[in-house]
């Protein structure tokens, strides 16, 4: 008779129902095996778990046993009840941890998890959008190109009449993310920053070494941005660095010393989905999503930094 394979993801979540919806929304992985449960109450063989599925309060004597347990090379997505910056600086310094999402997740966002692990298509600013949906796309260079493409934006959030935070919102967010595709990302041959030694004032004067990609979307009363670089330098510390460093300083937030790190705290902060993909040494694509809100709603929905890998 065949050795019954060990299941592959577990799911963790405050109630017997809640997990089955859970495990419902992971159908793509189903063919791995799928085991859940209410934690503490697990008895599970974390050594088998390729992905963990935890949504609950982020309380350490339930974390920590299923985070020490989990081997090295692994996913973990996590889903808080109030998810903040001081989560996604703390959680993403784990290299395992790749969608952080605010509780209750949505069933929807977590089935796209489970199809971008489970194929390794992690790029596409698509696959947050309904189908209907029209996409923009502008390749650009120059300052100038970038100048024409926010201004271009600017005017498609008012013709459809979007919040005036949304336009605001936006309008950093875009100009943030195709400053740092131009003139942040890219290396030499040796790896080193292109424009390390540059002044800012002198840098926009050239053109970007490589083409930036822009994409963008209004859909649903929201705003959706991608930007991508050719280059695929970016890495998670560079997040978990900014965020950390920007929380315990806002000081100097304020009086904007902080450089690139500030950049990717202000888009962080400011948006309800921050979305970053990577193939390391190739492209790195940042994806942004500024939904309306009510009154009270929290703003952050979501935070994950994926590499170009599906579950092992």
């Amino acid at each position: 008779m065949p050795k019954a394979r060990m299941p592959q993801v577990l799911v963790a979540a405050a109630s017997p129902r809640r997990v089955e919806e859970l495990i419902s929304a992971l159908a793509p992985l189903a063919g791995r095996g799928i085991v859940g449960g209410v934690p503490p109450r697990l008895a599970v063989d974390l050594s088998a778990i390729r992905l963990l599925v935890y949504e609950g309060e982020a309380l350490p004597e339930l974390l920590a046993p299923l985070l020490e347990g989990l081997p090295a090379r692994r996913h973990i997505v996590l889903a808080f009840p109030a998810l903040s910056l001081a989560h996604v600086a703390f959680f993403l310094g784990d290299t395992r941890v790749s969608h952080l999402f605010s509780a209750p997740v949505s069933l929807d966002d977590l089935a796209a998890v489970a199809d971008k692990l489970d194929t390794g298509a992690i790029f596409g600013l698509e696959r947050y959008l309904p189908g209907h949906a029209d996409v923009c796309y502008r390749k650009l260079e120059s300052y100038e190109e970038r100048c024409e493409v926010l201004e271009e934006i600017d005017a498609a959030v008012k013709k459809a009449r979007l919040r005036s935070a949304i336009r605001r919102v936006g309008a950093q967010v875009a100009e943030e993310l195709l400053m740092n595709a131009m003139y942040q990302a890219p290396r030499d041959g040796s790896g080193n920053q292109v424009f390390a030694e540059i002044e800012p004032a002198a840098r926009i004067r050239r053109p970007a070494p490589r083409p930036v990609s822009l994409r963008y979307s209004i859909a649903g009363g929201a705003l959706h941005l991608s930007v991508r670089d050719r280059y695929g330098s970016f890495h998670r510390q560079d997040l978990t660095r900014a965020l950390r460093r920007c929380l315990s300083a806002p000081i100097q937030i304020e009086e904007k010393k902080l450089g690139a790190g500030l950049g990717l705290y202000l888009c962080a902060s400011s948006v309800s989905r921050f979305v970053v993909n990577i193939m390391p040494g190739v492209v790195t694509e940042f994806v942004c999503i500024i939904e309306p809100r009510a009154k009270g709603e929290a703003l952050l929905r979501e935070v994950s930094v994926t590499a170009h890998r599906s579950l092992p």
